[in-house]
């Protein structure tokens, strides 16, 4: 058996494999241990149970944190994947069969080997960290054997995943929220819930993701962005006063109720926009109504035009209308003779 020498131990001639197997090292009150930049010092997570154990840093944070870190995960699916589940030994080997060969997660396929998170299956009994396998004939989930229940106290509350992938779900935490004590796998629900985004911020509504971390105003129809505003944006139409005697205003106003153009119009009236004058006019103007005593009415007609229009008269007392206009309503005795009355000379003895 090879001995180790205190020079040896000075001059750091040790070689590593020497200092395998079992037993102790014992410092004394004045000895210290210091490693180079990038040396490692690792304990596996799962293996630390002794008061006196070495820990790492990944240990130490999730302390700190109240969380038991797993390994982290490739994808993670938030609605049902819908397959047969056979809870094998109490959660061991546990499987999710599907009839399908392929399948996306989060907008990514599967692939064999992949880790990955359901948190929404529809019985939450069924929800857990899977890995992957039989892409190609028919996808299989079966429970990872940090998260299948053994030993009994592996999953009771505050286990966190990371996500690495997805459209949705890239770079963030999960941590199971319910239950807080230890499970039965299989039967009792397993919830998650979002622990951290980590340089995850999605655009909502109005807002496209722009260069770097920042976020952009989808500017639509009518919106513009100036000097960091939101500004509507110019239209054809002139600032002023529309209308006048002689003209008529146009607008054009656009799908989102804008007035897009506007202008003045002169009103002109050709003779052919002109029908039915005689009926339509002539008699509106010749009412009865238009007419009162010492009532007068002018034409003016232009040459080798005609106007005509029936205009009714009232009569007075001695007068009737005839065929001809007005016409003295005479009695026995009177006569007309061209256009004078006279005496009818029969009628009184004359002769």
């Amino acid at each position: 058996m090879s001995q180790i020498r205190g020079k040896q131990i000075r001059d750091v001639s040790v070689d590593l494999e020497k200092l395998s197997g079992t037993g102790s090292v014992t410092f004394n009150s004045g000895a210290s241990m210091a490693f180079p930049s990038g040396a490692t010092l690792t304990t596996a997570t799962n293996n630390i149970s002794n008061l006196t154990d070495v820990v790492n840093k990944e240990y130490v944070d999730s302390i700190a944190s109240g969380l038991d870190v797993k390994e982290s995960a490739r994808l993670l699916s938030d609605s049902n994947i819908t397959g047969t589940y056979a809870n094998a030994s109490s959660g061991v080997g546990a499987t999710i069969t599907t009839s399908v060969a392929t399948l996306n997660i989060d907008g990514i396929a599967v692939a064999n080997g992949n880790r990955v998170v359901l948190t929404g299956q529809s019985n939450a009994a069924h929800n857990g960290i899977y890995d992957v396998s039989g892409v190609g004939s028919a996808v299989v989930f079966t429970r990872s054997t940090d998260f299948d229940g053994n030993p009994s106290s592996e999953i009771n509350g505050g286990e966190f995943v990371f996500i690495k992938e997805g459209n949705l779900y890239a770079d963030t935490g999960f941590v199971v929220s319910t239950p807080n004590d230890t499970i039965t796998v299989g039967s009792d629900p397993i919830n998650f819930t979002q622990f951290s985004a980590a340089g995850v911020v999605s655009p909502g509504a109005g807002l496209v993701a722009g260069t770097g971390t920042d976020f952009d105003v989808n500017t639509g129809i009518g919106l513009t962005i100036s000097s960091d505003a939101v500004r509507l944006t110019n239209t054809n139409v002139t600032s002023g006063n529309y209308g006048a005697s002689g003209t008529v205003s146009t607008f054009t106003v656009d799908p989102q109720g804008r007035l897009t153009a506007a202008a003045d119009v002169a009103i002109s009236i050709t003779s052919s926009q002109v029908t039915d004058f005689d009926s339509s006019v002539l008699s509106s103007v010749f009412e009865v109504a238009n007419f009162v005593d010492s009532s007068s009415v002018d034409f003016n007609v232009t040459a080798g035009a005609t106007v005509s229009a029936d205009v009714k008269v009232n009569t007075g007392t001695g007068l009737a209308v005839g065929s001809s206009g007005v016409e003295i309503n005479y009695g026995t005795g009177l006569t007309v003779s061209g256009s004078q009355l006279v005496v009818d000379a029969t009628t009184f003895g004359y002769h």
